[in-house]
């Protein structure tokens, strides 16, 4: 049966879906989260066995360390082992020995001293055997090679034990040689017992013990785990240990691990390395078994708890999914579908679909909306447009972004009214020519039909008057030019003709008045002012005669009074002339003789005032001088006042010095008492007796440092002092010198205000005679200017009457006057 329903469709896709996510989730956790389960219990089980055996292993070796480390550091043992001498050797592993015996409850810690090339020389657990000479071990060869202090789990002659070792080193740093300190295990296994819960045994390989030491009584004494392998120590476990260890133990070889359940019990197997880094046994972790079986029951009912929790999440995330997909998409379209019909069935394209969203549901919506409105707009823009054309208004358009069939429509709308409007248009701009007075006028749209036949009638009009009026113009152009013998000859009709008529009668009419006006003119350019206008016009040209003519009768009349007034002009001019220059004469004399007294003037002028600037100058330069003394004395009052108080600032600084000599001096007794409670304290005390030293040491170099800083203080109070009688003396010798300078002070003070005095005196005696230069000059320089104007005025009236003899009148006729 094939599926229709888009929703029935999303339903069965969602099971299938659903399913297949289920399936394959649990698979992949059964997989990553079930199936690694016994191996990750069993890997988090051999690490936190691991992490406990480092620290138990680490803690015995700092504690071995620090024990080694304040033995190495007994003066006694340093001297021994640098002369070379067994008594006090002997007698420090057997104070040592009982120290440990008196403070602890540990009877298997002991030391052995070596050399600096690493042989053994006396043992605490032996001390009347001379030890054999044995190849250093590679504990033994690292604390020779870096001289710091190593420690390692290995195999001695005494079996399992934690070696400690460290340098014993000199003032110079030098290798002496070493201390050791051996630490059993047993601890480690009562220490388990009580953190952990259980039972811990080492094991140690006897494969291991041929190949490194060879045949070895301390592995004879062992009991035996298999043919293979041996207790570390038959005194360290339990014999109810030694015996669950026989019964559960699977042989591991190498650096394996191994986790394993065996009658009842949880065993975790970890190889044990020696100080070289090989594999010397094993160490077995003894617990029951619900250790294991209950940490991974509630792994495995974490993860259950998981799958399930999954599984539910991924059925209601289907749901869900499920939900929006029918609320969010199946109902919007059948909603879109419903509207669809609706417009189909009424053709109303003003129905929009409901958008309620703004995904791809929501943006189909939108895009069938944004379609309908553009279809709604495209005709309601037509309609707009054709009623428009139908009333007359052709600038109405469809002016929307349109494709396909709406383009189409929109498209042709547009062209009928271009075509329209582009003939109207043509024949309002062939008006708009006519009525600013532009004929030339050429359509510039192809029509076709009947408006082709209107555009062509007009462009035929406007031509003919385009001719007509260009012939017009170009009479008047000549007129313009001055050429008035014309007239307009095309033949016109109606009021064009009359036109043509009126035109060539006012052009023959203006041509007679302008020849007798051009006649007078000339006349009059020859001097001739006897002629006039006679032609007989009218109106304006009329007044134009009448203008010329009293125009000529008043230029006649004006020159016959020129040329009488011209005469009595020059001969005043002549006379005023002559006056004018004997002045000038006087003038300058006088000038010359008070420009000369003027110069002396400001020569005495300048003298003096140079002389009072230069007292001026020297005064100011006194003040200076008695300011920067006074400044000088205050300096130097200063100085000694600073140096007093650097004295005294020394004099605190060597009181501070000896207070730190006197703490540096108690410190160093505290130090030695923390050393000895230290020694006493015995392996607990170890970290604080090198704590001790250290301060011991920086206390006796504070002490040096105290001292040459109380060198120093006391050179630096010496030079202060002399410094400060210097300076006293220099403040006297300033004092001395700032009194004489007082003294010039005032007396070039006294001398600067007389010449300031003298300077302004002369000044104004100068600026008087400067006044009366001035205008001495000025008087000079308008008698010239009289002079010249009087020169000027007769030479101007001597022309005048030569160009007035020019013309010809009634009353003098044409003779010339001069």
């Amino acid at each position: 049966m094939k599926i229709k329903s888009l929703k029935h469709k999303i339903i069965f896709a969602s099971l299938l879906v659903t399913t297949l996510v289920v399936a394959v989730v649990t698979s992949v956790m059964y997989l990553t989260q079930i199936k690694p389960l016994p191996q990750q219990v069993k890997q988090q089980l051999t690490n936190d066995m691991q992490v406990f055996m480092d620290s138990q292993i680490e803690l015995k070796v700092q504690s071995g360390i620090i024990g080694a480390t304040m033995l190495s550091q007994q003066p006694i043992l340093i001297d021994a082992l640098a002369n070379n001498r067994q008594l006090p050797l002997r007698q420090v592993l057997a104070n040592q020995q009982q120290h440990y015996a008196s403070v602890t409850n540990f009877r298997g810690i002991f030391s052995e001293i070596y050399d600096a090339n690493g042989q053994s020389l006396l043992r605490s657990w032996a001390l009347d055997q001379q030890p054999a000479a044995t190849p250093p071990n590679a504990l033994i060869t690292e604390v020779i090679n870096t001289k710091t202090a190593q420690g390692a789990l290995g195999f001695t002659d005494r079996g399992v034990t934690i070696t400690a070792v460290t340098p014993v080193l000199n003032s110079q740093q030098q290798l002496m040689g070493l201390v050791s300190m051996l630490q059993g295990v047993g601890s480690i296994s009562r220490d388990f017992d009580r953190i952990v819960g259980g039972n811990w045994i080492m094991l140690v390989d006897s494969e291991y013990v041929r190949a490194r030491h060879g045949h070895t009584q301390a592995i004879d004494r062992l009991i035996n785990i298999n043919p293979r392998y041996v207790v570390a120590n038959n005194n360290w476990f339990t014999p109810e240990t030694i015996q669950l260890t026989q019964s559960l133990f699977q042989a591991t070889h190498g650096d394996k691990t191994n986790v394993y359940l065996n009658q009842g019990y949880l065993i975790v197997d970890l190889p044990a390395y020696d100080e070289a880094g090989q594999v010397m046994g094993r160490q077995l972790f003894i617990q029951d078994e619900q250790v294991f079986t209950h940490i991974l029951s509630a792994a495995y009912q974490q993860v259950t708890v998981t799958i399930i929790g999954v599984i539910l999440g991924i059925l209601i995330l289907a749901g869900i999914l499920f939900g929006l997909i029918l609320r969010l998409v199946i109902r919007p379209l059948e909603d879109l579908t419903t509207t669809m019909h609706k417009i189909d069935e009424t053709g109303d394209f003003s129905i929009r679909v409901a958008v309620k969203s703004d995904d791809e549901v929501g943006q189909t919506a939108q895009a069938i909306n944004h379609h309908l409105v553009k279809v709604s707009d495209a005709i309601t823009q037509a309609n707009t447009a054709i009623a428009a054309i139908a009333k007359g208004d052709l600038t109405t358009r469809i002016e929307g972004h349109y494709v396909g069939n709406l383009l189409e429509l929109k498209t042709g709308v547009n062209a009928s009214a271009n075509n329209m409007q582009n003939i109207i248009e043509e024949i309002a701009r062939a008006l708009e020519q006519l009525n600013q007075g532009q004929f030339n006028f050429r359509t510039k749209v192809q029509a076709q039909g009947a408006f082709a036949t209107i555009l062509a009638d007009t462009e035929n009009a406007m031509s003919q008057l385009n001719l007509t009026m260009t012939d017009i113009g170009d009479v008047v152009k000549k007129m313009a030019a001055g050429q008035f013998n014309l007239s307009i000859n095309r033949e016109l009709q109606g009021q064009l003709k009359e036109l043509k008529d009126d035109i060539n009668l006012s052009l023959a009419s203006l041509n007679e008045v302008i020849k007798d006006i051009s006649r007078v003119m000339q006349a009059q350019s020859q001097g001739d002012l006897t002629q006039s206008v006679t032609q007989e016009c009218q109106g304006d040209l009329a007044t134009l005669k009448e203008a010329i003519n009293q125009s000529l009768a008043q230029m006649t009349e004006v020159i016959n009074e020129v040329l009488v007034s011209s005469k009595a002009v020059a001969s005043a001019a002549e006379e005023v002339s002559h006056g004018s220059i004997s002045l000038s004469d006087s003038v300058q004399q006088q000038a010359a003789s008070v420009e000369q007294t003027s110069a002396a003037m400001t020569e005495i002028d300048a003298t003096i005032k140079n002389n009072a600037e230069h007292s001026k100058t020297a005064d100011h330069l006194q003040h200076q001088l008695e300011t920067q003394s006074l400044q000088a004395s205050n300096v130097m009052k200063q100085t000694i006042d600073s140096m007093a108080m650097i004295q005294q600032s020394s004099n605190q600084i060597h009181d501070i010095v000896s207070l730190i000599e006197s703490i540096a001096f108690q410190t160093n007794l505290l130090a030695l008492n923390a050393a000895v409670e230290a020694a006493r304290a015995g392996e607990h005390g170890r970290g604080f007796a090198v704590v001790a030293s250290e301060v011991r040491a920086l206390a006796q170099k504070s002490a040096e440092a105290a001292k040459e800083i109380t060198g120093l203080v006391t050179n630096s109070v010496n030079r202060i002092n002399q410094g400060t009688e210097h300076a006293t003396e220099s403040a006297e010798i300033i004092s001395k010198m700032h009194e004489t300078i007082n003294h010039v002070t005032d007396m070039l003070s006294d001398i600067a205000n007389a010449s300031m005095e003298q300077a302004q005196g002369v000044s104004e005696i100068n600026q008087a005679i400067g006044l009366i230069d001035n205008v001495t000059q000025q008087n000079a320089a308008l008698v010239e200017e009289t002079a010249a104007a009087a020169e000027s005025m007769k030479d101007q009236a001597q022309q005048l009457s030569q160009s007035v003899s020019f013309f010809k009148t009634h009353r003098i006729g044409t003779k010339r006057l001069n």
